[in-house]
């Protein structure tokens, strides 16, 4: 015996709404005092939606439990190559990755430089800062480049040469 479905509809731009518990499909009139139309009529007892439910239920343990399983080692990893790449290894979205380092990493962790890099930072010979009052390496410039382009380094290239002078 199967119990009637308390209908909850997702209704999108041209008024058919679909029930997400039990598949029901109806076109529901744009003026009213019209009755709706049946497209395609739902399964009863909510099969479906429990059957999907429970899917998504267990993968969501599956993955807690894999993520516990391997509690230690994600740890070391994001202590020792930082979130990105820990990510990446593990097959983790990086959200899922912060959210776990805010709950397994102690105070003085989460403190390191290590546990909070993103990004792999660029090496300090990479001449990203000037260093004994030179400018870093930069691309000569090129009429060839399309203006945007010779303006933006034009500006950086000012930015750059005030902080010289300011060292």
């Amino acid at each position: 015996m199967s119990r009637p479905c308390v209908h909850k509809w997702q209704i999108d731009s041209k008024n058919v709404g679909t029930c997400s518990l039990c598949g029901e499909v109806r076109q529901f009139p744009y003026e009213k005092g019209q009755e709706p139309v049946v497209l395609k009529a739902g399964r009863p007892g909510h099969r479906r939606a429990r059957k999907k439910r429970a899917g998504v239920r267990a993968a969501m343990y599956e993955r807690a439990k894999y993520h516990q399983d391997n509690k230690e080692a994600i740890i070391a990893d994001i202590l020792s190559i930082g979130r990105v790449p820990t990510s990446k290894k593990w097959n983790i979205p990086t959200s899922t990755i912060h959210t776990l380092a805010h709950k397994w990493l102690t105070p003085e962790q989460k403190a390191s430089p290590q546990s909070l890099r993103y990004p792999t930072p660029l090496p300090s010979s990479a001449g990203a800062e000037p260093q004994n009052g030179r400018l870093p390496p930069f691309p000569p410039f090129s009429d060839k480049w399309q203006p945007e382009v010779q303006l933006q380094w034009l500006e950086v290239y000012e930015i750059l040469a005030t902080q010289v002078h300011k060292a």
